[in-house]
């Protein structure tokens, strides 16, 4: 009897320790909940034709590495951080995935290898370019990391395992103060062109509110580029503009402007996103964009918001061209993009 007693003594501590070892396992992949963790839910892609917004990280941190410009805005760059950080990166990763660099990126991917290569030649390249031959001088002094994921199970995972989050969105992110952005390739591009705006303006324009370092990447999510210039098209959140409208639930510009970040993106109906990309949309299509974004960037200190901007290139004090600005949109023609 002493003996079954000591077996029994002895299994209970083997099957103790063995759930140990088990729960700290689970721990280090993120699938137990703790004080730092929040509880997974399942993220199912949105019904076709509908689009949710990308999401901005936008941390205090502003990293700099001690790196040449980029020159003449062409993925050539070489500087003495990238073989670290590439060594770095490919510990998180088995040989299915590629780690590469590529300008100032460098580019984490699982997708075929010809379909990286057009996306980082018709999408980042060209891209990047064209935003450096209308509207910016800056080059980054610092690494992005961009994660090209082929489906949502892998962006999903690695956003758990990297960052120790969900993602709110099924399209991707950007991650300012961690230099990353994550991105679900099996939704399309347009957020990935979306998320590259948020990178370089980090550098070119740190301190551009909330409403515009939004409105101009949303501009860019539907694109296209002619002759070097990059051009956004009107796309999904035009209807949401529209019902805005219709039921009087504009939100004024002067309101608009004066969003604190949080209030920007506590915003369940995306009317924010909406107003301030088809603001950049109307600046665009009436030739005034190119303008705009040197001047304000040029005199954001003493203009803050970019109220006193606006009415300088458009000509008008703000009520009236807000009045302008609503009936142009209605104009507008409604898009399945």
């Amino acid at each position: 009897m002493y003996q079954t007693q000591l077996r029994k003594n002895s299994l209970l501590k083997t099957s103790w320790v063995w759930c140990l070892l088990i729960l700290i396992s689970l721990q280090s992949f993120g699938c137990v909940n703790s004080p730092n963790s929040r509880k997974e839910t399942e993220i199912k892609l949105p019904p076709k034709g509908v689009r949710l917004k990308p999401s901005l990280h936008r941390g205090n941190q502003r990293l700099s590495l001690a790196v040449e410009p980029l020159e003449e805005h062409t993925p050539n760059w070489v500087n003495p951080d990238m073989k670290k950080q590439l060594s770095s990166a490919h510990k998180n990763f088995d040989k299915t995935f590629s780690v590469t660099g590529f300008g100032p990126f460098i580019i984490v991917s699982n997708i075929k290898p010809s379909r990286l290569e057009e996306v980082k030649e018709s999408i980042i390249r060209a891209s990047y370019n064209a935003f450096y031959k209308d509207f910016c001088s800056v080059s980054p002094t610092y690494i992005t990391t961009v994660y090209l994921f082929k489906n949502q199970a892998d962006y999903s995972f690695y956003s758990r395992k990297l960052f120790q989050e969900i993602p709110n969105t099924p399209y991707g992110y950007y991650r300012s103060s961690d230099r990353a952005m994550l991105i679900n390739l099996s939704t399309g591009t347009g957020t990935l062109v979306h998320e590259v705006v948020h990178a370089i303006l980090d550098a070119d324009f740190p301190d551009a509110p909330t409403w515009f370092n939004e409105g101009f990447a949303s501009l860019f999510e539907q694109s296209r580029i002619e002759e070097g210039s990059i051009l956004g098209l009107n796309n999904w959140r035009y209807p949401i503009l529209k019902k805005a409208i219709s039921t009087n639930s504009v939100v004024s510009l002067e309101k608009l402007f004066s969003k604190t970040e949080q209030q920007f993106y506590d915003d369940q109906d995306g009317y924010n996103y909406a107003e301030a990309r088809y603001l950049c949309y109307y600046l665009q299509q009436h030739g005034l964009l190119v303008t705009f974004y040197k001047r304000f960037k040029q005199q954001q200190a003493i203009d803050p918001s970019g109220v006193k901007t606006l009415t300088e290139i458009v000509k008008k004090d703000l009520n009236s061209f807000e009045k302008e600005w609503v009936e142009w949109a209605k104009t507008l023609e409604s898009t399945d993009n």
